[in-house]
């Protein structure tokens, strides 16, 4: 098709298709595998295109559970040789941490067709006759578990209570445990955030999808959000202010909100514009608040880009403020080459709120710090760059491809640009009319009987129409 009609590569999706393997009938025992493989040579041998696939054929037949199961495990499968797309119902995925390891064996096994323990679909449909159950990973008991390890399942499993019937503890309840022992902002750097650390390592393992990761970030907010009001305040006098947005386009405020609470418990003025700002609000506030840095956030990809207009900005109104950035999208180099090459003043990478934290100690310090810091924030740094493929940067070739053909006969414009005419037939206009879209629609003609409409179509409404377009005609309404 790329050949043929000129479509670009990275803008054809190629299903590699499935057949279940769950019947028991020869043709399928080795789908599982055949699908694995085309997807990898699709990827292989047309690197630039999209593959995409309807996951849950796999499983056709099972029970609700082991349909489950062997889907987690075939879609994490499927990423791995390279599919872009899924077309699944994530409510009925499990991240593959939540399943017990003996299940997902038996799960490759049969995708794989590893008769080494018998036949697999006998094996595995054995295994989980009767079992239609929630996955249960081999865990310690939640009775077994200190107060940390408990707060951090409830992170990293993104559940709000744990244990069962009169044991079953809240997250609030677990939180209160902790905090006989640990501070609020101990509680959050201490436990909280090694777990939301170990989300991170899951996600970045493809053992955990997108959609688990958000019911992590949500039970940290819950739990954030509880902690927040036992947090004392420094004493003394504020230590500066900083201006905190999330930049315009991206809702996303987790771990906004988290720098919010810390610098502000450690004695800073925090000035939270909230999500979705655009450059001038976020510059207007600084200088209102005579900010001594602002704080760009976001998760999206595209929020790298707003971030580089609000330094532009900064940039030809000739404004000094240090800009700390931080987001999922980021990365140092980015920050430290990029965008310290679009600002004459410092630009900073914050890869957790505690880096935010230090660096604001430094900016407000007087011993000297703040001078090194900013001294600092402006080298920009050369990071090593990725070699191309074919070696070399070489020349780049304005020739047009070959594979793209000139299409054959293509229509030449009368004229380009604007006309106005008003020379037209009108008689010929009329005669597009569609008489029952205007009849039935407009003139609500809709509610007569098929007898009664003809009726009155052609004694009353032709004639009025006829009248209103010689009406027209004459007074040059048209």
């Amino acid at each position: 098709m790329a050949e043929k009609y000129g479509i670009r590569s990275v803008d054809l999706i190629f299903d590699a298709l499935t057949l279940p393997i769950s019947t028991g009938q020869d043709d399928y025992r080795t789908a599982g595998i055949e699908t694995l493989n085309a997807i990898k040579r699709i990827k292989q041998e047309l690197p630039e295109v999209k593959t995409i696939l309807g996951v849950s054929n796999i499983s056709f037949g099972l029970n609700t559970y082991a349909r489950r199961v062997l889907n987690s495990v075939f879609m994490k499968e499927a990423v791995d040789h390279g599919l872009d797309m899924a077309i699944v119902n994530y409510a009925k995925i499990y991240p593959l941490y939540k399943i017990p390891e003996v299940e997902v064996e038996l799960a490759r096994k049969l995708i794989y067709f590893d008769k080494s323990g018998g036949d697999p679909l006998q094996v595995y449909m054995r295994h989980f006759t009767g079992l239609d159950k929630q996955p249960q990973a081999e865990l310690a008991p939640v009775e077994s578990l200190s107060v940390e390890d408990k707060l951090k399942r409830c992170i990293i499993n993104g559940e709000k209570a744990l244990g069962e019937g009169l044991r079953r503890q809240s997250l609030e309840q677990i939180l209160e445990d902790a905090l006989i022992t640990y501070s609020p902002l101990e509680v959050i750097n201490e436990v909280l955030l090694d777990g939301m650390k170990t989300v991170g390592e899951l996600f970045g393992a493809r053992k955990m999808q997108l959609p688990s990761v958000l019911d992590s970030a949500g039970v940290m907010k819950q739990a954030v959000g509880y902690l927040e009001p036992k947090m004392e305040k420094k004493d003394g006098a504020q230590k500066g202010t900083i201006v905190l947005a999330t930049v315009k386009g991206d809702v996303h405020d987790i771990g906004k909100n988290l720098v919010d609470i810390i610098l502000s418990n450690n004695g800073y003025k925090v000035v939270n514009l909230g999500i979705k700002q655009p450059s001038d609000i976020i510059i207007a506030a600084a200088t209102a608040h005579n900010a001594h840095a602002i704080g760009l956030s976001g998760l999206l990809v595209k929020s790298t880009l707003e971030m580089k207009y609000v330094i532009q900005d900064l940039q030809a109104q000739k404004l000094e403020f240090p800009v700390i950035c931080g987001g999922a999208a980021l990365t140092r180099k980015y920050v430290e080459d990029d965008l310290r090459q679009e600002y004459s003043n410092s630009v900073f990478y914050a890869d957790d709120a505690f880096a935010g934290l230090h660096i604001m100690d430094d900016l407000t310090s007087a011993n000297g710090e703040r001078d090194k810091r900013l001294q600092e924030g402006r080298v920009v740094k050369k990071f090593p760059k990725a070699v191309a493929a074919a070696g070399g940067q070489g020349s780049v070739s304005t020739e047009r491809s070959p594979v793209v053909q000139p299409p054959p006969n293509i229509p030449v414009p009368p004229f380009f640009g604007v006309r106005v005419r008003k020379d037209f037939d009108l008689n010929e206009v009329f005669s597009y009319i569609n008489h029952t879209a205007l009849f039935k629609n407009q003139w609500q003609l809709k509610t007569a009987s098929q007898a009664d409409y003809l009726r009155l179509v052609e004694e009353k409404y032709i004639p009025i129409l006829c009248e209103l377009q010689k009406e027209a005609a004459a007074k040059g309404w048209l």
